[in-house]
């Protein structure tokens, strides 16, 4: 028998509301949603509620029309007394309202509908997208707190330090851990001309891998430019035995910077269902790269024989790109470059710590989009989903530590846009389900590995701190970069 699905919508997104429903219509589900031919007043009101009734599931419209709509608001909480499983579809962005801050939508904006509609038909079959529909055997405390508001575990985790504090010395409580600032002078941005690759149909890495084959190398090769000398290291104070400096240079004269450790939320419970649930993890100290691995820091390695050429030469063998990071690199690359440094890929874990640091930031700047503060799909972008509004000059990579207002808490550069970067772990989509609560280093095994960040190839909604990819650890793009990290030692 069909399920039978209530659609809840403003009257000023009637149209979308149509297309929804016959599109679910035509994949079997009995939609209620018109009410043109029923008399307003007392009569809507009764109709509604026979609808929800007779329904097992709700589909919510998102947008701003909606959430300002009392009816739908009314059958929201309606729909939610009857038990039915709930689908909220975002349409348009807003912020959210109370009553729906704790469900997972379903992005449909614009070219996301043809994409991600399918999710839409599993999200109707096989689960339920409030956090009661999520059935664990004897859950634990830790897992029945991740489907909590984030604001409220901060909170609670900043009274409990406050309290074990006081019990060991009631004079003097124990603060939470913060981050140590670093040095935040930029690097001086290299001149840049547009130079585009032979590969122009760039696959996009969203949660279904799209990549085929690897890009050929473009062109005729030249000689390998001269590399500038590393900067001298930056002084930081002598650490005692008890701390760890918080800026450090590696043999290959790489900047890394401390992410000390203490507690953080990971994941995202309103987007993507690969990255929920947001959930609690203790991570030790550890060093990161203040920079992406540039086409210089690439080379020195490529000279040392440790490393392969990128798949693609086009921007690696370009002067006027030696301080753009590199690209056109595979996982296996990425991870021969960091065991060169005596280094290694950041675990997923370690890499979002350090992005949206304990804020639990949507961007590694904070929670509002500012299309200034990195490299991204802007108005130079010429794929179809760029965003006009916003104009840097670069079609493609652009020099690194060019977007200081992109930082991190940690003092990061370019942890949004620009390349996007891989991680160490495998991917699997359901991970965080029972991930370890402390340094998680993802499966054992896999087909995909992670990336992380989004690139100037992506979308504002790519490049959030939450946001996961995937691709084959064998193949490379124009968008693919990486940076290094390393165990901290006392």
């Amino acid at each position: 028998m069909a399920k039978k699905i209530f659609l809840s919508y403003s009257r000023k997104d009637k149209d979308f509301a149509e297309k929804i429903a016959t599109n679910l219509e035509k994949n079997g589900y009995v939609v209620w949603w018109d009410l043109t031919d029923i008399e307003g007043g007392d009569r809507w009101a009764k109709e509604i509620q026979e609808g929800i009734t007779k329904s097992q599931i709700m589909a919510i419209i998102v947008s701003p029309n909606s959430i300002a709509s009392e009816w739908v608001e009314k059958e929201f909480i309606f729909a939610s007394k009857k038990g039915l499983k709930i689908v909220p579809l975002l349409y348009e962005h807003c912020e959210l309202p109370i009553w729906l801050l704790n469900l997972q939508y379903i992005d449909l904006i614009g070219v996301n509908y043809g994409h991600n509609f399918k999710q839409v038909l599993e999200a109707l079959e096989k689960y339920g997208r409030r956090a009661g529909d999520l059935k664990v055997d004897s859950p634990k405390l830790v897992k029945r707190i991740t489907h909590a508001s984030p604001y409220w575990l901060l909170m609670i985790i900043t009274l409990l330090i406050i309290l074990v504090g006081a019990l060991l010395n009631p004079f003097a409580p124990a603060p939470l851990p913060t981050p140590t600032p670093s040095n935040t002078t930029t690097q001086t941005p290299t001149e840049t001309h547009t130079l585009t690759p032979t590969n122009t149909n760039t696959p996009f890495p969203t949660n279904t891998d799209r990549a085929t084959a690897s890009p050929t190398d473009a062109g005729e090769e030249t000689a390998i430019p001269s590399q500038t000398e590393s900067p001298s290291p930056t002084p930081s104070e002598t650490p005692t035995q008890e701390e760890l400096a918080s800026v450090i240079r590696d043999n290959s004269g790489a900047e890394m910077l401390l992410v000390d450790k203490g507690t953080f939320l990971m994941g995202n419970n309103k987007s993507d269902a690969d990255e929920a649930p947001v959930h609690i993890l203790m991570m030790d100290d550890f060093y990161i790269d203040k920079y992406e691995v540039t086409n210089a820091d690439y080379t020195n390695c490529v000279d040392s024989q440790n490393c392969t050429l990128p798949k693609n030469t086009t921007f690696y063998l370009s002067a006027l790109y030696s301080n753009h990071p590199v690209v056109f690199v595979s996982w296996e690359m990425a991870n021969d470059y960091c065991a060169w440094r005596d280094a290694r890929l950041p675990t997923e874990a370690e890499w979002e710590k350090a992005a949206r640091g304990t804020n639990h930031f949507t961007y590694p700047w904070g929670n509002t989009f500012d299309g200034n503060a990195l490299n991204f799909c802007d108005a130079e972008c010429t794929n179809s989903w760029a965003n006009k509004s916003y104009r840097d000059r670069y079609t493609m990579t652009a020099p690194i530590g060019l977007y200081p207002d992109g930082m991190s808490a940690y003092n990061v550069f370019d942890m949004a846009g620009n390349a996007t970067e891989w991680v160490a772990d495998w991917y699997a989509a359901d991970y965080y389900l029972n991930s370890p609560n402390a340094n998680p280093t993802g499966p054992e095994s896999g087909v995909y590995r992670v990336l992380r960040g989004g690139s100037w190839f992506d979308r504002n909604l790519d490049v959030r701190t939450f946001t996961r990819a995937h691709l084959r650890p064998n193949v490379a793009y124009n968008y693919t970069g990486f940076r290094c990290a390393r165990d901290a030692e006392k």
